[in-house]
């Protein structure tokens, strides 16, 4: 076996691909799939989409008559996709969010979010949850917070986390258990708001320093 014939990663294999086919080449794409099968799946899907993005001809694109009622449709679908790929939530989701987040409100619904988000309300942790969805906000918020909230109120963790720091004020819910602070003009780090509201050092240190999100209780 020589060199030639070597494991090499994908993002070898699909520069080489790209070089060997600038468009797509059904004998080219077999040998690179006969000779990287570990990577075939992948050369199979850039093969694909150099296949879907053939450009059009002057001629074609002359045929083609789009009025703004198709046009305009296929702009904010584009747009919404691109929102997508960049973890931008869609004016529609930002509503959702502000929406959902805005009946989190009052002592009740205060608690049921935080038992769904830290699994008690004993030491602080619905101040803290207010904290954190209140504006300013607060920054390096860990994943399993937004995964938690999230399930709470049926929102996607990536939306609930993309759209949290873009809230206004006039969506700012209830503050009850933690009136007397001032909120802060810039949001805190994730660690001064854990100290701030967590009032047992043993709890501070099970949020800040645990691998993962706190246990919630076994009610079964």
């Amino acid at each position: 076996m020589n060199n030639s014939t070597r494991k090499m990663t994908l993002d070898d294999v699909l520069a080489s691909y790209a070089l060997a086919a600038p468009e797509f080449d059904a004998n080219v794409l077999q040998a690179f799939v006969n000779e990287h099968p570990e990577h075939a799946p992948a050369l199979r899907r850039y093969a694909q989409l150099q296949l879907t993005s053939v450009p059009a001809t002057a001629e074609e694109v002359k045929q083609e008559s789009v009025g703004d009622d198709e046009l305009l449709p296929l702009q904010s679908n584009i747009l919404q996709k691109m929102q997508a790929l960049r973890g931008v939530p869609s004016s529609e989701e930002m509503e959702d969010v502000a929406k959902k987040l805005g009946t989190i409100s009052g002592m009740a619904a205060t608690h049921a979010a935080t038992l769904a988000v830290f699994g008690t309300v004993a030491h602080g942790e619905d101040a803290l949850l207010l904290c954190v969805i209140e504006p300013p906000g607060v920054n390096d918020v860990p994943e399993w917070f937004f995964v938690r909230l999230g399930n709470h109120i049926a929102v996607s963790a990536r939306v609930l986390k993309a759209g949290l720091p873009h809230m206004k004020g006039d969506t700012r819910v209830q503050r009850y258990s933690a009136s007397e602070r001032l909120v802060a003009p810039e949001p805190v780090s994730w660690v001064e708001a854990v100290r701030d509201c967590i009032d047992d050092e043993t709890v501070q240190r099970t949020i800040l320093e645990s691998p993962g999100p706190p246990p919630l209780p076994d009610n079964s």
